[in-house]
C-alpha cells in the first residue's frame, strides 16, 4: 500500500464488494488520524497521569513502555516537560500521521463492526 500512496492520485477502497471510500488521495489524507507515540518507563502510569491531569487527551497503552495519544497535541515540548516534572522518564516522543494501510484497516474494521 505504501507504493500506492506514493504513486496514485485517486483511489477507491473496496471491501467485500462494497465501495467504502473513493476520492483524490490528497483529500482522503486530510482525514487520516494524526497520533503521538510516547516511549516512557511506565506507560500505564503515564496514562493514569494523563487521565487525571489532561483529561482532554485520549490515549491507549501499546506496550509496557509505549503510549499512543490520539488527541492532537499543540506543544509536545510542554507535554514532555510536564511528564519529566512528574518524575516520568521520557525516552521518545514523535507524532505520526496514519498511513493509507492503517486507514484501510480502520475502514474495513469499522465496516465489520457494523455487520456484527
Amino acid at each position: 500500500m505504501s507504493e500506492i500512496q506514493q504513486l496514485a492520485t485517486h483511489i477507491g477502497i473496496i471491501h467485500n464488494g462494497k465501495l467504502l471510500a473513493e476520492d483524490r488521495l490528497s483529500r482522503l489524507e486530510e482525514g487520516f488520524e494524526q497520533y503521538t507515540d510516547v516511549k516512557v518507563d511506565d506507560a500505564e502510569a503515564v496514562q493514569a497521569f494523563l487521565q487525571e491531569h489532561m483529561k482532554q487527551l485520549q490515549s491507549n497503552v501499546i506496550s509496557p513502555q509505549q503510549l499512543r495519544i490520539h488527541s492532537q497535541i499543540e506543544n509536545t515540548a510542554a507535554l514532555n516537560k510536564q511528564l519529566i516534572d512528574h518524575q516520568f522518564s521520557v525516552y521518545e516522543i514523535h507524532t505520526t500521521k496514519q498511513t493509507l494501510e492503517e486507514y484501510f484497516l480502520t475502514l474495513i474494521s469499522e465496516e465489520g463492526e457494523r455487520h456484527d
